[in-house]
């Protein structure tokens, strides 16, 4: 008995490639979940139609799980298996549906616009003042224009041009972390990510590597030079006497 299957408006099980097939039922699995009860039955005739089966014991779990998804509170395995069978369809210029039992009777559990979602438009280049920041990795370059390269936790930047007396500069400082400031120019794709096409420095500020007990210490240091130290009662009140005077 068939408990789900994942309709692709794409290929045929006759021309479906064999290891795009196994992405398709490998996120499939992911996004049911409970894979130790979850079995391949089969694929129906058509369109790609994967079919699979539930263990009695877990139909329910399933039936929950998918529903809490449907309401943005399915597990981050879900929701990331539901976005790449998305993406995946697509990339084969497809949409589908995943149907409850074969899809002859059973209602549509989840949509994959896929192909026919509507795209975002493509805006830019725009030019804009803004900073970056990050841990200068790489400087360097032969004529009057100079590349720098950042790197931001697993971002990259590049397409940092500066000057050579700005370069001079921040030779000082590779390999510690910094904040460049100047105008960039940004290209927004159809996915809807923003990409640095260019960014030229204007100027850039050392970022301090300490940790936040080192900053809280320094803060506490800082409030102990601006107020004096109270002997007595006494001292409190000149103190406020005074701060009423300047008033």
């Amino acid at each position: 008995m068939t408990d789900y299957t994942l309709h692709i408006d794409a290929y045929s099980p006759e021309t479906i490639p064999m290891a795009r097939l196994a992405e398709y039922m490998q996120r499939l699995a992911d996004l049911l979940g409970h894979k130790d009860a979850v079995h391949f039955e089969g694929l129906a005739t058509g369109s790609t139609q994967v079919q699979a089966r539930i263990e009695h014991e877990a139909i329910p779990k399933v039936d929950r799980d998918l529903r809490e998804l449907e309401t943005g509170n399915g597990s981050p395995v879900q929701q990331k298996a539901r976005q790449q069978l998305d993406d995946m369809m697509a990339d084969d210029n497809a949409s589908g549906r995943l149907f409850a039992g074969d899809g002859s009777q059973g209602g549509i559990v989840i949509e994959f616009p896929g192909a026919t979602a509507p795209q975002p438009q493509v805006y830019g280049p725009i030019k804009q003042s803004g900073s970056l920041q990050g841990l200068l990795v790489r400087i360097g370059g032969a004529d009057a224009t100079v590349h720098l390269l950042l790197q931001s936790g697993d971002v990259s930047y590049s397409n940092i041009v500066c000057d050579r007396g700005t370069a001079r500069e921040l030779a000082k400082h590779l390999f510690d972390p910094i904040r460049v400031h100047g105008d960039g120019r940004w290209l927004r794709d159809r996915t809807g990510d923003w990409t640095l096409k260019s960014f030229r420095v204007k100027s850039f500020d050392v970022l301090q590597t300490g940790t936040i007990r080192d900053a809280l210490d320094e803060l506490h240091r800082k409030r102990q030079q601006a107020w004096p130290t109270f002997q007595d009662d006494e001292d409190v009140a000149d103190v406020i006497n005074l701060r009423r005077e300047d008033i």
